[in-house]
This record gives structure tokens, sequence and C-alpha cells, in this order.
């Protein structure tokens, strides 16, 4: 509307050369409106990182390029103006400039964002893939039948974070002022990974799981830089006590603000656990023989 508008709009306001600002200004409009839905959506999950560097980058390409464009803009506005024999070109075809600028740096975040999404969106491809690649291998189903059953799973489990701002905000899983999305980034920031990096490491180094020889073997095919020998040690038993320090002390920083007994049952919770894993590994390894008949 505004770049159809223009002229009339210049007219009306009684500064008809401010037109060419106006047009070059109307872009910026549809960009920022995407923008800002983008820079809502990382505010309410309480991430602000983005759209500082979002600002941070928008203003940057604001300077540079309003500057260049005002700068040429100008000069041109001064042929202009000794064509016409007239003042009004110049400051018109610089203030264009300036607002080139203006949505230059509002494109430059929005393309920030637009690489965001990609890599997430390839991220989600790949676990996907992953599910899918799974249910393959093990059940030996097909493939339309995993990623039917995938998707299915995806789209319920998703529901409680889809909801837990609206419908389901008034649930509190971890107390007063937490949501569902805070419970479930409990569960795998707090628990699987940390969980999950000790059950491969202990995998890895000991002889009832892949073993040290093995996983050296692996790590070490190809060219290029080998996995020292000398850090056996290290990896075997300096690394599972930092992983379970690490555990630990999150358990510890996200419970000690309440009360004494709640922590206790929420350390027990997670020394329970993490004797879980540790057992696991160090029991036996189950052999599967295969019936063969004949």
């Amino acid at each position: 509307i505004l770049g159809l508008g223009a002229e009339p709009l210049a007219e009306l306001l009684r500064m008809p050369f401010c037109k060419y600002a106006l047009l070059s200004f109307a872009p910026t409009i549809w960009i920022m409106a995407y923008l800002g839905v983008l820079r809502g959506y990382f505010q309410g999950t309480g991430n602000m990182v983005p759209t500082a560097v979002s600002q941070i980058l928008e203003q940057l390409v604001n300077a540079v390029v309003s500057i260049g464009a005002a700068t040429f803009l100008f000069a041109k506005g001064l042929q202009a103006d000794a064509v016409y024999e007239t003042e009004h070109y110049a400051h018109a075809y610089g203030a264009a400039g300036g607002t080139i600028g203006t949505g230059a740096g509002a494109f430059a975040a929005f393309l920030f964002f637009l690489f965001l999404f990609f890599a997430a969106l390839t991220t989600i491809i790949a676990v996907f893939e992953n599910l899918i690649a799974i249910k393959i291998d093990l059940f030996g189903w097909s493939r339309k039948k995993s990623v039917i059953v995938c998707a299915a799973a995806i789209i319920i489990l998703s529901m409680p974070a889809v909801l837990g701002y609206n419908v389901l905000s008034g649930i509190a899983p971890l107390g007063e002022g937490t949501t569902i999305m805070d419970f479930e980034d409990f569960i795998v920031s707090n628990n699987l990974l940390p969980l999950g990096s000790l059950g491969y490491v202990l995998f890895c180094t000991r002889k009832n799981g892949w073993g040290w020889m093995n996983f050296q073997k692996e790590a070490n095919e190809g060219e290029g830089f080998h996995f020292p020998a000398g850090l056996k040690w290290y990896v075997s038993w300096c690394v599972p006590v930092i992983i379970m320090i690490i555990y630990l002390k999150g358990y510890y920083d996200m419970f000690k603000g309440g009360s004494t007994p709640r922590l206790v049952f929420w350390m027990a919770v997670a020394l329970c656990m993490l004797a879980y894993v540790i057992i696991s590994a160090a029991g036996k390894p189950r052999i599967r023989v295969k019936n063969r008949k004949g």
C-alpha cells in the first residue's frame, strides 16, 4: 500500500520529493513484520541470543549500507539538480539511500533467522531419519510404516510442548513458576544428555562393552590425527567422574532454592539413576544366539 500510494501520500504531506524515501522504505515494512514475529518467538522461549545477534547484524548492515547508498544517491541527486535546475533531488535521493540502509539491515537480520530455521530443519530431518532407520533395523518395518508411526508419535509427544504455554500453562511439574517445557528441558538437559554421555564413555572403555581396543581401532581408521593411546586412563576414569560431577551439580543447582526435603529427594533420584547406569555398564554382556534350523 505504501509503495503504490507513495506519490499521493507525498502530495498530501505537501512534500512531493519524499516519495522516493517512501518507495524505498515500503519493502522494509513487510520484512519487519516477519522479523518481529521471529524475534517475538525467541523472546517467548526466553532465549534472547538470536534476537541480540540479529539486532547487532541489522545495525551494522544498516550503518554501512545507509552511508554508502546515501552518498551514492546524493551524488546522483546533485546531477539531477543540475539538469532540472533545482535543489531538491539531492536531499530526496540521499534520504532514500538512508531508508534503503534500514531495509538492508532488516533483510540481513531476516536472513540470519532464515539460516537458523534451515539449520534447525536439517537437524530435525537428520534426527527423524535416525528414528526411521532404527525402526527399520530393529523391527524389520517398511520405510512407509516407520515414517507413519514415527510421525504420529512425534505429533502426539509434541502436544504437551505446543499446549504448555496456553491450555496447559497452569501445570507446574517442577514447582511454582515452571512449565511443561521446563520439565522436558530438565529431562533432556539434566538427565538424558549427561547420563547418555556417561553410558557411551563406559561402553567404549569397558571390556563388557565395546572395549578400549575396539574403540581406538575404529577411531583411528583412515588418515589424519589418531586418538592417543595414552589417554586410556583419563578417558576410562577421569571423564566418567567429571560427567558424574556435572550431572549431580546440575541437580543441585536446580533444586537448591527449594526446601531441604525437596533437595534431598531429587538428589536421591539423581543418585538412583546414576547407579542404574553404572550397574548396567558393569554387568555382563548379553550374547544373543540365533537358532539355526537344519
